[in-house]
């Protein structure tokens, strides 16, 4: 048995008349997003994943708003609480910060930064759940972090394995570049699984193809 709850537009779903992780449908393209963003940040923090703002200001504040993806910071924060959440909550600090769908690709330096020299084999080597975890863990440290995620296994569970779900159908298979650039550019806000698969906490991620920013 699985059953999902759609994070989006949390402004919504905070609302008087709904859960705090009520399904929600996308608000209209000419939602406020910063509001969005924001709220469904928040939430993720307050309720799922304290550690994944501490990512947010060394990601924004050093990094031009047209070209996020070519910080390895900010592709970090992407993993941590999504690419369409990042980039709408940037706009409260860079009113003018593209949307996910507008960014140019993803740098194929930081690509290799991740995943090391075998980057540039003529078959180049994908990104597997350990360097997405030994990126969020870097830049934790990086950014001088005070809270730390209680246990690995539950970051490569809740949050990178869904990663890797919505890119092949897959917890586990890594990820080449030009999958996980689409990732970074038209996965949806995300929502929250339970199933009979281990993911029983409440607290793993689900992107659902259904609502992606295409």
């Amino acid at each position: 048995m699985k059953v999902t709850a759609s994070l989006t537009a949390l402004a919504l779903a905070l609302s008087a008349s709904a859960a705090p992780n009520a399904p929600v449908e996308r608000a209209a393209a000419d939602y406020d997003r910063c509001t969005a963003g924001r709220d469904s940040a928040n939430y993720l923090r307050d309720n799922l994943h304290p550690w994944i703002q501490q990512l947010f200001e060394p990601c924004i504040g050093p990094t031009n708003q047209a070209n996020i993806w070519s910080s390895r910071t900010c592709v970090a924060a992407a993993i941590a609480m999504g690419p369409a959440v990042l980039t709408d909550f940037a706009t409260c600090d860079k009113h003018d910060t593209l949307s996910e769908t507008e960014q140019p690709n993803l740098d194929y330096g930081v690509y290799a930064s991740i995943v090391g020299d075998c980057a540039y084999d003529k078959t180049a080597c994908k990104m597997t759940a350990q360097n997405m975890l030994d990126l969020i863990y870097s830049e934790l440290s990086k950014a001088g972090a005070t809270i730390w995620p209680s246990d690995a296994s539950e970051v490569v569970a809740d949050v990178i394995g869904p990663v890797l779900d919505w890119s092949f159908g897959s917890y586990t298979d890594p990820v080449g570049y030009t999958r996980f650039n689409e990732f970074l550019h038209i996965s949806p806000y995300q929502g929250t699984i339970t199933d009979d698969s281990g993911h029983s906490d409440g607290k793993t991620y689900f992107y659902d193809h259904e609502d992606d920013r295409e």
